[in-house]
């Protein structure tokens, strides 16, 4: 036997072995878990405009996986809540999804991390999470 057909024998066995393990179907079922998940979670639409947002106060419960879809109507905002761990650009030009579960109660403030105008320091909401 050559070398280039040992070569390729070796080749064709790792392409195989590679094709034949679970990784492909993990990766498959964690995607299709995680799209049904996602269906199963409440959407909240969120509007930011000079100077607030829209629902001003965003009511969530405890352990219960959420998606805010954060839009602008005017000019670039930020979404920032520090308990969360949520810090979020938004823009006018597309809507900014933010997929998360709290795991902490209590009332947390959202405040515009992006400079959005003069009264930029009164826009800010409410984050409420109870059991």
């Amino acid at each position: 036997m050559n070398r280039k057909t040992l070569i390729f024998i070796l080749l064709t066995i790792l392409i195989l072995t590679a094709c034949s393990t679970d990784t492909n179907t993990k990766a498959i079922t964690e995607d299709t878990t995680n799209s049904m998940a996602n269906e199963n979670m409440k959407t909240i639409n969120v509007t930011a405009y000079q100077f607030s947002y829209e629902p001003s106060t965003i009511e969530l419960k405890l352990g219960e996986p959420v998606r805010l879809v954060l839009t602008s109507s005017d000019v670039d905002h930020g979404f920032y809540v520090k308990e969360l761990d949520i810090n979020e650009k938004v823009s006018p030009t597309k809507e900014t999804i933010v997929e998360f579960t709290p795991d902490t109660l209590g009332e947390f403030k959202i405040i515009c991390s992006v400079y959005c105008g003069g009264d930029h320091n009164d826009m800010v909401g409410i984050v409420r999470v109870t059991n």
